[in-house]
């Protein structure tokens, strides 16, 4: 019996130090959204791997856009290339441009909307996914 008690007791206390070390890695992150209890929200830590990967489509996608401003597929894997990298609000950014130069390319607002609710803004994400909904769809997929 006192195994076990030493056992719960050692799992707790791992546990306190994982929250308390969770906590103070939480305050050193950049907050992404709050969430509807008031909370901040941080975007996903990627595996190296991962993020190694998502970095580098982000410096090729930030390149082509460069190259090819007037590009409506450029401009979207830009924007789709930041949300990947965990960079929403940058998102939007990309992709709000895009809709201004734009407007019947429905694609757009659908990304845009996804970026929205993953910010937490969910009056601009049901605008814009209304307005997708409201036009045809575009003829290639995105």
């Amino acid at each position: 019996m006192r195994c076990q008690t030493i056992a719960c007791v050692s799992m707790l206390a791992a546990g306190l130090l994982a929250s308390v070390a969770a906590a103070q890695n939480a305050d050193t992150r950049k907050q992404a959204a709050t969430s509807l209890l008031g909370k901040p929200l941080y975007a996903m830590e990627l595996a190296p791997e991962a993020k190694e990967t998502a970095e580098a489509n982000l410096r090729a996608a930030r390149e082509d856009a460069a190259k090819a401003p007037d590009s409506a597929d450029a401009i979207l894997w830009l924007g789709r290339s930041e949300a990947v990298a965990g960079h929403g609000r940058a998102a939007i950014a990309a992709f709000t441009p895009g809709i201004a130069n734009f407007p019947s390319d429905t694609r757009f607002y659908r990304h845009r909307g996804h970026r929205y609710v993953s910010v937490r803004e969910f009056d601009n994400a049901i605008a814009d996914l209304e307005l997708r909904c409201q036009r045809p769809a575009p003829t290639s997929r995105a």
